[in-house]
C-alpha cells in the first residue's frame, strides 16, 4: 500500500520552484556581471554551461560554470573570484582552448558575447 505524502509532495514542488527562481535570477546575474566586467578582462565570447543553463536541475549546492573563448591570463583566478563573490557561489571558469570537450560546451551553453 503506497503512502499518500500530499504535504511533503507539496513542499518539495515548492522548494523546486524556489530553486528555479534562484536559478534564473543567478543567470541573470552572471549575464550582468559579464556585460559589466568581461571586457575589462579579456573576456568577449563566453558561454554558460552547466546545471545554471537546465530548468529545475540547479540546487542549492550547484556551482556556476562559464566557459570562455579568452581570457587574460594574470586575471584568471581574480575573475573566478570576482564573480564567485558577487554571486556567493562557487564559480569555475573554463578555457575553452584548453578544454577538449569545448565544442559541446559551445553547443549546449549559454552564449554571452561582449556588445562593442
Amino acid at each position: 500500500m503506497p503512502y499518500l505524502t500530499p504535504l511533503l509532495d507539496q513542499r518539495q514542488k515548492q522548494l523546486k520552484e524556489k530553486q528555479e527562481q534562484e536559478r534564473l535570477a543567478i543567470l541573470a546575474k552572471v549575464l550582468e556581471w559579464l556585460t559589466a566586467y568581461g571586457q575589462g578582462y579579456g573576456i568577449y565570447r563566453a558561454y554558460v554551461v552547466g546545471s545554471l543553463t537546465r530548468a529545475y536541475q540547479f540546487t542549492s549546492r550547484s556551482d556556476i560554470d562559464v566557459a570562455v573563448e579568452q581570457i587574460d591570463p594574470r586575471c584568471f583566478f581574480w575573475v573566478m573570484a570576482q564573480l564567485s563573490e558577487h554571486l556567493e557561489r562557487d564559480v569555475d571558469i573554463i578555457e575553452l582552448a584548453k578544454c577538449y570537450f569545448g565544442a559541446r560546451l559551445r553547443q549546449q551553453g549559454i552564449l554571452w558575447t561582449a556588445i562593442n
